[in-house]
């Protein structure tokens, strides 16, 4: 089973905990910034748009992952450049990282596409410029020697 699925917008990364010291009981306390919540979030949304009855086909087993990341073209480049970076002459060398990038799809999708993330036993992030920023991620079951 293959399943396909688009997240329009600026693709982010997954980002460390962040910690602060509760100033009363002293207790250390880690979350996750807001934005990177949010965009779990959203990433969850698209696929349940998608796919209304995920439920019905939780992916199992090995699982491949491909991640497409694009990027905005700067629009501070110049018109040659930009069209480099449109038909893939020219690709990102620039934050965000591909393993964090696949980190927070993999989180994202957890339990939603798949039982756990450990499942994920081949992934790719590839990272390109568009004038569209999205993510386009597919996932697929593997089995025995198709990686």
């Amino acid at each position: 089973m293959i399943v396909k699925l688009t997240v329009p917008g600026k693709p982010m990364a997954k980002q460390s905990f962040r910690y602060f010291t509760h100033e009363k009981s002293k207790t250390v306390i880690k979350y996750q910034p807001k934005e990177i919540v949010e965009y779990q979030n959203y990433i969850k949304m698209c696929y349940f748009e998608a796919y209304p009855k995920h439920l019905d086909i939780m992916l199992r087993g090995a699982l491949k992952m491909v991640i497409v990341a694009y990027l905005q073209i700067p629009l501070s480049a110049s018109k040659k450049k930009r069209d480099a970076m449109n038909f893939g002459e020219i690709v990102p060398e620039i934050k965000p990282d591909y393993e964090n990038i696949g980190k927070i799809v993999g989180d994202a999708l957890k339990r939603v596409a798949y039982p756990d993330d450990k499942y994920i036993a081949d992934g790719h992030v590839i990272k390109r410029y568009s004038y569209n920023p999205r993510l386009e991620i597919t996932i697929e079951e593997i089995f025995g020697d198709s990686l």
